[in-house]
C-alpha cells in the first residue's frame, strides 16, 4: 500500500499527477517519491522525498549511498533506486553542450527555482562555443558577500576548464530588480574573472513569472 500523504483531498498522488499531465508536470519531490515508493514509521513518503531533495542539493547536488543512507528511512534499497535513476539519465540525457544564446535560456532551464522559497545560488560553467560544461547549486540562503565566496564560484569553473561563467539566483519575493548585494557580488566576481582569465559573462535573477539579466541591461 502506497504512503502517499495528499495536500487535500481533491490532490492528485505523484503517480496520478504523472499518468494524468505527463512526468514533466512532476515536481522534483514527486518523483523522489516515486523512486522510493514508501514512506518510514513517523514520516510519509513525501517528507522523505522533500529531505533527500533538501540532502542533494545541500551536498553540491552530489549523490552517493554514504549520504542518503544518513536519512531516517532511506536504507541501501532505494537509495540504490536513486543512483540508478540518476546514473540512467545521465547516460541518455546531459547538461553538456547545450548552446547558451541568451538570458532566456538561462530562464527556461532554470525557471523552477522562481518557486523556491529560498534563495539558490547557481553557477553555470561555459566552454569556447558558449555551450554548457556544467550547473552546479553553490549557496543556498540569502545572498551576502560573506556566503558568496569567490573561492568556491572560482574552484570548479577551474576544475571544468570554463571560459566563461554565469550566475544565476532566484528571489522568492518575485521582485526581479538586483539589489545593492547583487550588485557587489557581481562586480566583485567581475573582477576576478577578469584577473584570472574566466569572464562572468552575466547574471540572470530569476522570479516567478520573470527574469532580470545584468548582461542586457548593461550591468555587466
Amino acid at each position: 500500500m502506497d504512503m502517499y500523504v495528499k495536500e487535500s483531498s481533491t490532490s492528485l498522488t505523484p503517480r496520478e499527477k504523472l499518468k494524468l499531465r505527463g512526468v514533466r508536470a512532476l515536481s522534483t519531490n514527486d518523483l523522489f517519491s516515486i523512486l522510493i515508493g514508501t514512506g518510514s514509521k513517523g514520516k510519509n513518503v513525501y517528507n522523505t522525498a522533500r529531505e533527500i531533495a533538501r540532502k542533494i542539493e545541500m551536498n553540491n547536488n552530489i549523490i552517493d549511498t554514504q549520504n542518503l543512507d544518513k536519512i531516517t528511512g532511506v536504507g541501501f534499497v532505494k537509495s540504490s533506486r536513486i543512483l540508478a535513476a540518476v546514473e540512467l539519465g545521465r547516460r541518455f540525457y546531459n547538461d553538456k553542450g547545450i548552446k547558451i544564446k541568451s538570458a532566456t535560456d538561462i530562464y527556461k532551464l532554470l525557471r523552477s527555482y522562481g518557486h523556491k522559497n529560498q534563495e539558490y545560488f547557481i553557477t553555470i560553467s561555459i566552454d569556447g562555443s558558449h555551450s554548457m560544461i556544467k550547473r552546479r547549486v553553490l549557496f543556498i540562503g540569502t545572498l551576502n558577500k560573506s556566503l558568496v565566496h569567490p573561492r568556491e564560484v572560482f574552484h570548479y569553473a577551474l576544475k571544468d576548464r570554463a571560459a566563461a561563467l554565469i550566475l544565476v539566483h532566484n528571489h522568492p519575493s518575485n521582485n526581479v530588480n538586483p539589489s545593492n548585494e547583487d550588485i557587489d557580488i557581481t562586480k566583485r566576481l567581475k573582477e576576478i574573472g577578469d584577473l584570472i582569465g574566466i569572464d562572468i559573462i552575466d547574471h540572470v535573477i530569476i522570479g516567478n513569472n520573470d527574469f532580470f539579466s545584468f548582461c542586457s541591461s548593461g550591468l555587466i
